[in-house]
């Protein structure tokens, strides 16, 4: 890769899958310059927030966001359309990023198909995707994201995994958000580069500072276990959170370890939106975060913009993964083809 912090032309990044596009943050943040930004998004309300979303971030690094805050969608938004031709057209890409679905994968699906669902099954385009993009760019970073769902207890599921890191060429890196954020997020990543940089020397604020004043975090009802950062103690007032959807239907909800407690009713209740966002933007103030989400985003409405604000949980995280990029370590390509073989 063309070394990202003195390419005066900025690194140009293709974004599949990418939600909010927090690729482009993490970028940002751990201070590389980005250039031209393709997100795919197949869900309109999704990009209607990226679109906002770049731009308040645009707005943050305007120094090192080298091409503007405009997103560009000219790919198709369904990865199961994109050409090798439409990805020769694009030029230069200098990094990849992919978080294909992971319904299908997690412990919240419980009777998940693995790679054979088809929104899991969307591995198989995006890693033809990338196939395309580092033939034509053979200088090209690449990194894939999803669940760990290796360590499910399910053959099938930990085949599907070692399958992955098969196809990519890499061993996946696994750890979790709440290392850098106010919450939980057990990802693993493949990432062409080595990953050298301990996560858990970069320090990380408390549940507690990043709630509203009128909320406080309820004692933990058990102990937090690998591979989830060590944070909460069974009794003890939170610390760290839980990956929170907006359903009541969420094993995170259910059992009411998504809930903060209100101090006003005394009633255990979901956070607010902007909340989370602060959560999951840990690193910067908790006015800081909250205000940047305060302004709606045209068209969608307050709850639908809920999980999608999960995706900052891992911006952190993928700060502290792209700044291991400027070393170039070498990969050992046969010691990786065993491990996945």
């Amino acid at each position: 890769m063309v070394p990202p912090r003195t390419n005066p032309v900025g690194n140009n990044v293709l974004n599949i899958c990418g939600g909010l596009g927090t690729v482009r943050h993490a970028l940002l943040e751990a201070d590389l310059a980005v250039g031209k930004h393709w997100l795919v998004e197949v869900d309109p309300d999704t990009r209607r927030m990226s679109d906002q979303y770049s731009t308040l971030i645009g707005e943050r690094y305007p120094h090192r966001s080298v091409c503007g805050e405009e997103v560009d969608y000219s790919l198709p938004q369904d990865v199961e359309l994109i050409t090798e031709a439409q990805i020769q057209a694009l030029g230069r890409i200098d990094i990849m990023c992919c978080a294909w679905p992971c319904q299908g994968l997690s412990r919240a699906a419980r009777q998940g198909q693995g790679l054979y669902d088809e929104r899991p099954g969307l591995f198989w385009p995006c890693a033809r995707i990338l196939k395309w993009a580092r033939k034509h760019n053979p200088h090209l970073e690449f990194m894939f994201e999803n669940v760990d769902f290796g360590t499910r207890r399910s053959a099938s599921m930990k085949s599907d995994y070692a399958a992955v890191s098969r196809v990519l060429g890499v061993r996946p890196y696994t750890q979790d958000a709440g290392w850098v954020s106010g919450a939980h997020r057990v990802r693993s990543y493949w990432c062409s580069w080595d990953i050298f940089k301990d996560i858990r020397q970069h320090g990380r604020p408390e549940l507690e500072d990043l709630l509203d004043a009128d909320h406080t975090a309820p004692n933990a009802a058990f102990n937090d276990v690998l591979p989830m950062a060590p944070l909460n103690v069974w009794g003890q007032k939170r610390r760290c959170y839980p990956t929170v959807m907006n359903s009541a239907d969420t094993y995170s909800v259910r059992p009411g370890t998504a809930l903060v407690r209100n101090i006003n009713t005394n009633a255990l209740e979901l956070p607010r939106v902007e909340e989370i966002a602060a959560v999951g933007n840990a690193e910067r103030s908790h006015a800081g975060a909250r205000n940047q989400r305060r302004k709606a985003t045209p068209g969608v409405r307050q709850y639908p913009r809920s999980p999608q604000l999960t995706w900052l949980f891992s911006s952190l995280r993928e700060t502290h993964l792209r700044t291991n990029l400027p070393a170039f370590a070498t990969i050992d390509r046969h010691e990786l083809a065993e491990l996945a073989g």
